[in-house]
């Protein structure tokens, strides 16, 4: 069982930082997944860090350490790096990639349209990956692996506000650097059948019964989410088996929270909650009002890399316990949360 240190708590939700390469993994983060001594639950969001992570979940000297949890998913902003077409019978790549760039890309504001940023765009962006391919390796550590018990689904969701980079996606290798942000988003279609796919992985691939927990990334557009989580909810399940599924840095209203809570019978739903996004950046009364309708669900996250905070890691996590406490979530129930949490599979 993962325990839990008293005096550092635990990070349910943290990644790898964008701009991670192989060397940066070897000398950073090996060591932090050898030596961690309290929980970390370790997000995947695009092909680089899933080549990383994959490496991790088959290195029997990192997976010895049973602090560590891992997850598969495509985060939603990355998510028009992925086709659903069948790329091995692609003749003309360039024609392909092309088209598939313009039918999963949108201009975010008609205001600000420049005819030449779509050609910019593209330049930098690889040939897309099959989201099939992807999702049957994701399929196969999730059931096959020795491990598959510490493995689960996340950062997997949809982002309605997120904008397309100069580098076409955060930690591009090919990109020269710096650079904004663009007027290009990713479909909303395309992201519902991007978490479509990878929420009916959490259903498919129980281990004992038991489906997959999944972290989700929602950013405006909860009822949305809370459709697509009511339809998953409708779903039988073998022995009746309820799937877990966090809110990631929760940034939605408190009435929406209480509907997720009423609503959704089959699913427990759970509330990230970060400093990064919430803490530092929410209105203190809304989130105290938040607090008194998901205490006993709210679990302590970083959303933050672990190859960049290091040895500050524990000092972010007590921040965030603090911050919790002050607004009345008592630190035993951050603790119980997390036990409950890691309990439920």
């Amino acid at each position: 069982m993962i325990s839990v240190k008293q005096d550092i708590c635990y990070d349910s939700h943290c990644h790898l930082s964008p701009d991670i390469n192989a060397e940066g993994y070897l000398e950073d983060v090996v060591p932090i997944l050898s030596s961690q001594t309290w929980p970390i639950n370790l997000m995947m969001t695009n092909h680089i860090d899933k080549q990383l992570l994959f490496s991790a979940m088959k290195d029997s000297t990192v997976m010895a350490n049973r602090q560590i949890m891992f997850n598969v998913g495509i985060h939603p902003w990355f998510s028009h790096l992925y086709t659903f077409e069948d790329v091995d019978n692609i003749k003309d790549h360039k024609d392909f990639k092309l088209l598939h760039y313009r039918n999963v890309l949108d201009v975010y504001s008609r205001n600000r349209e420049n005819p030449t940023e779509f050609d910019e765009v593209v330049r930098y962006l690889p040939f897309p990956f099959s989201i099939h391919k992807t999702v049957s390796e994701f399929r196969d550590i999730l059931t096959n692996s020795e491990y598959r018990q510490r493995i689960d689904i996340g950062e997997v969701g949809l982002d309605k506000l997120a904008r397309i980079p100069q580098s076409g996606y955060l930690g591009n290798p090919e990109y020269p650097g710096g650079g904004g942000l663009t007027n290009y988003k990713v479909k909303m279609e395309h992201q519902v059948k991007v978490l479509e796919i990878q929420l009916e992985l959490s259903l498919s691939t129980c281990v004992d019964g038991i489906p997959k927990r999944i972290s989700v990334h929602c950013v405006g557009c909860h009822g949305q989410m809370y459709g697509m989580l009511k339809k998953m909810d409708g779903k039988k399940m073998e022995n009746n088996a309820i799937p877990a599924v966090v809110m990631h840095s929760y940034s939605g209203s408190v009435d929406n929270a209480k509907m997720l809570l009423s609503k959704l019978e089959k699913i427990h739903i759970w509330f990230g909650i970060s400093d990064v996004v919430n803490l530092s950046r929410t209105d203190s009364g809304r989130l105290e009002k938040l607090m008194t309708v998901i205490r006993d669900r709210v679990l302590v996250e970083t959303d933050l890399g672990i190859d960049r905070m290091l040895e500050e890691h524990g000092m972010y996590l007590r921040l965030i316990r603090e911050k919790l406490v002050a607004m009345g979530v008592p630190e035993v129930t951050l603790l119980d949360n997390w036990r409950e949490f890691v309990q439920e599979k």
